[in-house]
Parts: structure tokens; sequence; C-alpha cells
């Protein structure tokens, strides 16, 4: 019953988010770069600044002429379909899952930034090899997987060996408030670091835009409260009910922490490149609270973490409403 009714959500969500048309805050940019590239004959790169992989399978559509809106159908498929495997594999309440993705990731990823979404769940299909250890087979997999779909998965490179590494509770504070100050010491050396950048890295003129867009100090956003109030909430149930001994668990738990150290890590020197660059771990979440909720005994506690997830699913979900322009009204193909 479970599994029948997520599907049955997953395909009104499929064609809500495929068959659409000038819905998207990046659906313009991926129109232009639609009608930009080349059939796979004549194929050429048309921008550095997109990866490979998707430039492909671009130009294999447009062998065969299909629509562009053919291209975002497939993209929400995959994106939805990996979604649905990982969760009903990782997940012990998987409807809860698809509540935290559609909250969080469905409006501005899978029906903005699509290339990310489907990045990060590609290489969540092969997180069993953390979980066997082979660190070093899944460094190569997220080398491969951002170099062809999306460069933001080359962030979980810089935790990956602690990955598996269960920390006292003071050193992951440690880490946290060093994940702190060194944001703010990044802020100034910014602009120096650009300057010795070579000329012929991967994805320089992303890199500079992200270093450039947004170097404004950045001293409050209701986000940084948002990420350590919930990691302040869960350790303190990992802690109580053991829930870290599991070794998924930990993965998980491990791979939010680090996302969230991240995010203040980078927030100071671009908003984008704080959130969107430590989304590859902090879509961790949406199977590591779940789990936490199954492993909660008593009962008190179960509903308050619960009433938590909740709220903060809906409070994630008006964001919507402050991008009314992008996504509201809704225009699909067929209308």
């Amino acid at each position: 019953m479970n599994k029948a009714f997520c599907l049955f959500i997953l395909i009104i969500l499929i064609p809500l988010a495929g068959f659409r048309l000038n819905t998207g805050v990046d659906y313009e940019s991926y129109l232009i770069h639609y009608k930009s590239v080349p059939d796979i004959f004549n194929y050429s790169k048309v921008y550095n600044s997109i990866e490979i992989g998707y430039e492909y399978m671009v130009s294999i559509f447009k062998t065969f002429n299909a629509p562009f809106y053919l291209l975002t159908v497939f993209m929400a498929t995959a994106t939805l379909f990996l979604f649905y495997r990982l969760s009903f594999h990782y997940s012990a309440y998987p409807t809860l899952s698809l509540l935290m993705f559609f909250s969080f990731a469905f409006w501005g990823q899978v029906m903005g930034q699509m290339r990310q979404p489907l990045a990060i769940f590609i290489l969540y299909s092969f997180l069993f090899l953390l979980e066997r250890k082979k660190n070093i087979l899944f460094a190569f997999i997220a080398i491969l997987t951002g170099l062809l779909f999306h460069k933001a998965n080359f962030f979980f490179l810089l935790p990956l060996f602690f990955l598996n590494i269960k920390l006292k509770t003071k050193y992951y504070w440690i880490i946290f408030i060093a994940s702190i100050i060194i944001g703010f010491l990044f802020l100034p050396i910014a602009t120096s670091f650009l300057k010795v950048l070579p000329t012929n890295i991967p994805f320089k003129d992303s890199l500079i835009f992200y270093l450039t867009n947004n170097l404004n100090p950045i001293l409050f956003t209701t986000g940084m409260i948002e990420r350590s109030a919930l990691f302040v909430i869960i350790t303190y149930l990992c802690n109580k009910y053991d829930i870290l001994k599991n070794a998924t668990n930990l993965l998980f738990y491990n791979m939010y922490f680090y996302s969230i150290c991240l995010y203040f890590l980078f927030i100071h020197i671009s908003s984008d490149l704080g959130a969107r660059g430590s989304f590859c771990l902090m879509f961790a979440m949406f199977f590591l609270f779940p789990n936490i909720l199954k492993n909660i005994s008593n009962k008190k506690d179960y509903i308050i973490f619960l009433t938590i997830t909740l709220l903060w699913s809906v409070y994630m979900a008006t964001d919507i409403f402050s991008r009314k322009d992008d996504y509201i009204p809704y225009q699909s193909i067929f209308l």
C-alpha cells in the first residue's frame, strides 16, 4: 500500500515537472541551451559551464528532433524514480521521505536546477560502496557524476573519508564551530584566490561566478538557525536512543552534519555556493529523519520529533510563495 501510494504521487509529480511551459527558475536558460546544442553526429561543446554528460544527453534528444518538454519529462522521471527506489531502500518511512523531498527540493530543484537532483540521486545509488568502506571507488564515482551531470557533487569529496567515522559529540561541535570561523576568514581571501586561479581548470566560469556573485558579508540567515537547531535536536535523539550504532544511520548523520559545516563554510562567500553546494550531502536528511523517528521508543519524543519534521516541511514548502513569479501561475504545454 505504501509503495502504491508513493508511486501514485510520483505519477502526478512527473507530468507536473515535465510538461511545463516557461515554469521554473532556470527554464529559459535550459531552453536556450537546448536550442544551441547540435545533434550527436555534429556535437561540439556549447557551454563550458554545462557538464558534458548533460550536453550529450541533450544532443541525443536533438538527434531525434525531440521537443524540449520530452527532455524535462525524462529528467523528472529519472530523478523521481531514483528517489523512489532510494527511499524504499534506506528510509523507514518512505512516505515521510517523499513529503520532505517535495517540500524542500521538488519545486526548486526538479522544476528549477534540474541537473543537480538527478546527479545527487545517481551518486546516492552508489552509497552501498561507502557502507562497505570502499571510499576510493566512491570518490571516483563522485568525480565522474560531477563531471558528467553536476559539479556540486565534487563537494562530497571534502568530508568523504570521515563519513564512516563516529566522533565524540564534542568533536562534532569543534568541527562545526571551526567551519563557522574559517567561513568568515574565507571572505577576504576569495578575490585574491581569483587572481592566481589557473586559466584552464574545468568550470572556471562557474567558479568565478560563485566567488563574485555574492561577495558580501552575510551575518545572519534563517537557514543558519534552521540547520543549527535541527542538528542539535537530531544529535540529542541519536545519543539518547543510540541510533548511530547502525552504520547506515551513522553515514546519513555524518552526511547531514558535514552538509551543515559546508553551508557555514561557504555561505559568507556566496549564498548559492553555501546552499546548493551542500545539497549533495544535505539530501541525506530525507532518509535520516524517518530513520530517527523509527528508533524513538518514547511516545512523547516521537510526537515531538514528528511534529518538528512536519513543521519543517511546511516551512520549506512556503518558499514557493516567495518565488511565485517562477512557479505560480503554473503553465503547461497543454494550456
